[in-house]
């Protein structure tokens, strides 16, 4: 059996104090490969967002940070995979 972490780091169009919704977009723009447009659909759809999923946690808390700088209230959870391994018997 062998057990993996996987870090999420997720946003639901909160702000953090200080930021208006158009402030954030233009701050999320700098630091990603998207459009306004791209970003309004993806961020700011009135649904939780995955915005990065990954196992290593110094990425995770970059990306996080990054967000958080830019005005957008995310937070990190993590999960727990377990797999079993299980080679037949032959």
């Amino acid at each position: 059996m062998s057990e993996q972490i996987h870090y999420s780091i997720l946003f639901d169009g909160g702000l953090m104090p200080g930021f208006d919704e158009q402030k954030v977009i233009k701050n999320i723009r700098k630091v990603t490969p998207f459009h306004t447009a791209e970003i309004k659909e993806r961020f700011f759809n009135d649904k939780t967002v995955l915005v990065k999923k990954t196992t290593n946690l110094e990425k995770a808390k970059r990306y996080h940070n990054k967000f958080l700088r830019c005005g957008a209230s995310v937070w990190m959870e993590m999960d727990f995979i377990v797999s079993t391994d299980q080679k037949s018997a032959g």
